[in-house]
């Protein structure tokens, strides 16, 4: 059911296949097998014992290749000791959705938690074309990759599904391509763990992802080193706490091409959650229909920002900033549209700064039709120094106190060849 090409001696390489004996051989010698089934859809069960849980002895050179048409894993499978491991599917003209190849986790009877180890100091993982889903009815909890120890993954065109989390990882590399990170909506489901680790992700997409804390498609804490996000979509992510899609905390992140949409954060930062002295660039990126208590969009608190060609629309805030809050941080916003934004105060933006610090500057960008239900339709500040450099303010409304464009406490406002026209207070 699993046989491959055939391997001879001098190869440097390792094709596991199913045997009539269950038994795993690299030329002719065999190996340990699996504790637990495996089976290929479509066709009668095999053995227990088809593959190897721990496949021991390799030499540094050698590389391990998993290469099937269709297969399911209902039990904990662990990979350790070797140098080089490739997950590799059949290729399908159907795309990530269409993967024909399958790690199944978890099944319908079992108790405690199954997942699908990558252990062993750098060392180099990748997967192609493949699945990784928990089981159908499984009622343990399928934790998807679990990596450590200056590990690095590479991923091209795999799908995580529904699992509790898909990607787990500590001081490691990540690099994610054409990938796709789901789960059901209104089940309990999250995305990549990211612990002290660089990565970069390019062309994939986070959706239907629900978790009870923060971040449900990214969990980002302590990663200093090189963080890319490039094509990346984030769809559907609800976070009981903060951060509906996106969490970082004392990290770097650079993302370009990014669409953030109908996120939501039980706290605050209904798309992204920016803290801990973090520091992230965005460009030519669009935020809409994400919703929080504050910062509907973004919530940006003791960082720093550099948000450029992005559009900011249809966001809501239960209280302050609609599309961003930020508090003691520093901001730097050009060429960006803020519209039909929502919040109880600053329609669009919410900025809580600190005297004597530097300006939060705003370059030729535009706020319109933005709403505040409170104070301040565009734009509410307090204290610190705030600059609009050539900016539109147009058709923003608060419906209380004043400031249907702008409403500020305390520091200094200065704009310099701005348009503010046609904003109105609705008392």
């Amino acid at each position: 059911a699993f046989a491959t090409t055939s391997t001879h001696k001098g190869t440097n390489s390792l094709v596991l296949w199913g045997g009539d004996d269950g038994a795993v051989k690299k030329d002719g010698t065999v190996w340990r097998r699996l504790m637990g089934n495996v089976r290929t859809v479509g066709s009668e069960e095999v053995p227990s014992g088809a593959l190897a849980s721990v496949i021991e002895n390799l030499m540094d050179d050698d590389r391990v290749v998993l290469t099937a048409g269709e297969f399911l894993v209902d039990r904990s499978l662990v990979l350790a000791d070797r140098k080089r491991v490739a997950l590799r599917g059949a290729s399908s003209t159907a795309g990530a959705e269409g993967t024909r190849v399958i790690l199944e986790l978890g099944d319908s009877d079992g108790t405690g938690e199954e997942e699908f180890w990558l252990q062993l100091s750098a060392t180099f993982f990748s997967m192609f074309n493949i699945r990784i889903q928990k089981a159908s009815g499984s009622q343990r909890r399928a934790s998807g990759v679990q990596l450590t120890d200056l590990s690095r993954l590479v991923t091209f065109g795999v799908v995580f599904d529904g699992l509790t989390t898909a990607l787990n990882m500590t001081a490691s590399r990540l690099e994610m391509y054409g990938s796709v990170v789901q789960g059901t909506p209104g089940q309990w489901s999250a995305g990549l763990h990211l612990y002290d680790c660089q990565c970069v992700i390019f062309g994939s997409m986070f959706k239907n992802l629900n978790r009870t804390s923060s971040g449900a498609a990214i969990e980002m804490r302590f990663s200093y080193g090189v963080a890319v996000l490039e094509e990346v979509t984030f769809e559907n992510c609800l976070s009981d706490t903060e951060g509906g899609a996106l969490l970082m905390y004392q990290s770097l992140i650079s993302g370009s091409f990014l669409y953030f949409t109908n996120n939501i954060a039980g706290g605050d930062g209904g798309a992204l959650a920016v803290k801990g002295n973090s520091f992230i660039n965005i460009s030519a990126s669009v935020m809409q229909f994400n919703s929080a208590v504050s910062g509907g969009g973004i919530r940006l608190l003791s960082s720093t920002m550099v948000l450029t060609d992005t559009l900011l629309k249809n966001n809501k805030a239960v209280r302050m900033g609609g599309a961003l809050s930020h508090e003691l941080s520093r901001l730097h916003v050009e060429g960006c549209t803020f519209l039909s934004n929502i919040a109880e105060e600053g329609g669009a933006i919410k900025l809580v700064l600190k005297s004597g610090e530097a300006s939060d500057i705003f370059v030729s960008c535009n706020f319109s039709n933005n709403l505040a239900s409170w104070t301040g339709g565009a734009i509410s500040t307090n204290d610190g120094s705030v600059k609009l450099l050539h900016t539109v303010l147009e058709s923003n409304h608060a419906l209380v106190q004043g400031g249907g464009a702008i409403v500020g406490r305390g520091g200094s406002l200065d704009l310099e060849n701005c348009t503010v026209q046609n904003n109105q207070v609705r008392r």
